[in-house]
């Protein structure tokens, strides 16, 4: 049985149940997280908790959420699910209303939801995207729950055969729909700046920590698209999927020589026991 905890209260997901007033219901109005719990770990807790803030504070919800308080159920929904490693999801939303009105009311209590699912982080092999042209909002460094372009897409990529979909805006890569992208060129490490068209990604921070302590050359910095096959190699990451490589862009194009350099091995393998120790 998944247990959830909603707005406090911990008990089978499916006899949770919302308003359909509910403004993250009505408009996708509410922001959310994704965690991986490794090991009895909840690996970078405080990472995601500031950044959790940060997407509250941007749709002016912060004053009326405690982080704490949220962390407080995400811990109480672990240890009643005796769940060792786990994805966590959890989600504010800016609550039920007492009528359907775009503009914010004036009262009004968020809506809180976790639920923890039995998962295990598994290390993927090399893998195939396609590109394709971003067509979400402009403000993707909030992780809003506002995602039917994300969906759009990755249904794209999945009839297409692909993990995911590379993603641009007038020819710059910006990222993938649920990842952050890299790229491997001539000993260097190359990753789109931060910015509002992409999300800061918590794997994307740890990443880059990892690359410059191995002496790697990063540079953040705008990729153009059309470059992409001759890098040494594409990947992209995230809290559930880790460092994946990316070798083949969909229909016929080949990224470098199809192979996955030992740079990147190495980064994995020590992504691997940053997934066990990151506070």
């Amino acid at each position: 049985m998944t247990l959830c905890c909603l707005n406090g209260v911990i008990g089978p997901l499916d006899e949770a149940r919302i308003s359909p007033m509910d403004r993250g219901f009505l408009f996708g109005d509410g922001v959310y997280e994704v965690l991986a719990h490794v090991d009895g770990v909840t690996r970078a807790r405080q990472l995601h908790q500031a950044r959790l803030a940060q997407s509250l504070a941007r749709i002016q919800l912060e004053s009326a959420i405690s982080i704490d308080a949220i962390f407080a159920d995400v811990d109480r929904l672990l240890a009643a699910s005796a769940l060792t490693s786990a994805k966590i999801y959890l989600q504010v939303t800016r609550g039920a209303a007492s009528e359907r009105d775009h503009r914010f009311p004036a009262q009004i209590t968020p809506t809180i939801f976790v639920m923890a699912t039995a998962w295990s982080p598994t290390v993927l092999g090399p893998q195939a995207m396609i590109i394709a042209p971003d067509i979400r909002w402009q403000w993707n460094a909030i992780k809003s729950t506002s995602l039917l372009a994300n969906v759009l897409i990755q249904q794209q990529a999945s009839e297409a055969g692909a993990v995911d979909a590379l993603l641009h805006r007038d020819g710059w890569l910006t990222e993938a729909s649920t990842s952050n992208a890299f790229v491997f060129q001539d000993g260097a490490l190359l990753t789109p700046p931060l910015s509002d068209r992409l999300l800061p990604g918590i794997t994307r921070h740890l990443v880059l920590e990892l690359a410059r302590k191995h002496g790697l050359t990063v540079l953040e910095t705008e990729i153009a698209i059309d470059q992409l096959p001759q890098a040494d190699l594409v990947m992209i990451t995230s809290s559930t999927r880790g460092l994946v490589p990316i070798t083949r862009l969909l229909p016929d194009q080949t990224i470098g020589r199809g192979e996955v350099p030992a740079v990147f091995e190495t980064l994995q393998a020590d992504y691997q026991r940053v997934l066990h120790a990151h506070p």
